[in-house]
């Protein structure tokens, strides 16, 4: 029964979240307050460092070793430092569960086992979520597309085509500029035009040439 309770719980936090720390939430409380554990820590690896995505339960001021969490995800294997039992999520984002016993001692055989379980449907749950989010992101940015594409063929000046163009491109790809290159087949050259936001006249560059040479050539991003 509490695996269908925890379960049912998972489904739902699914449809509701926004956010991996909103997906996290419930679920974490709920397997602090059905465990033996004083506080929960959710870890994630963020540019050679360590972020703590969630806290739950009684502060603690001292954080796991961080040579144990990153000995836990490359190993995928249980870790024990101080206070903290080390987990890490089975499936989806390269997650660590960081578990305070207050008593110090790990955790028996049989919390192990309970835990591993309620860890692998959380795995399957954020791999899940990371799916559905996904896809809605692909609708979302298709919908933009065809909604800023309507317009391009009533354009009878070239310039202000490619910058319409070039302006849609920073919005869907949330850059912060962009710049397209024509391919002038018959002179075997490139002509970019200018980037957004950068004043220039027109570039003119050997299609073999440079980043858009090499992308023209092997036809990959």
């Amino acid at each position: 029964m509490p695996s269908t309770s925890f379960a049912n719980l998972l489904f739902s936090a699914i449809e509701r979240s926004r956010t991996l720390e909103q997906l996290l939430q419930e679920p974490v409380a709920w397997m602090l307050a059905n465990g033996s554990w004083s506080t929960i820590w959710v870890m994630s690896p963020s540019k050679g460092a360590w972020k703590k995505l969630l806290a739950v339960g009684k502060p603690v001021t001292r954080s796991p070793d961080p040579a144990k969490l990153s000995d836990c995800l490359d190993s995928r294997r249980v870790q024990h430092c101080e206070t903290w039992t080390l987990y890490s999520l089975p499936v989806g984002n390269d997650l660590i569960f960081c578990l305070a016993n207050p008593s110090g001692h790990a955790p028996t055989a049989q919390s192990h086992e309970v835990l591993k379980e309620q860890l692998g449907l959380l795995g399957h749950c954020v791999e899940l979520w990371n799916q559905q989010l996904s896809k809605t992101r692909d609708v979302v940015r298709i919908n933009q597309i065809l909604e800023v594409s309507a317009n391009w063929h009533a354009h009878q000046d070239l310039d202000r085509l490619l910058q319409d163009i070039a302006q849609a491109a920073t919005r869907l790809l949330r850059s912060d500029r962009a710049s397209i290159f024509l391919w002038d087949k018959q002179a075997r050259e490139l002509g970019g035009h200018p980037a957004l936001g950068i004043e220039g006249k027109p570039l003119r560059i050997a299609d073999d040439k440079g980043v858009a040479g090499a992308v023209l050539k092997s036809q990959q991003p």
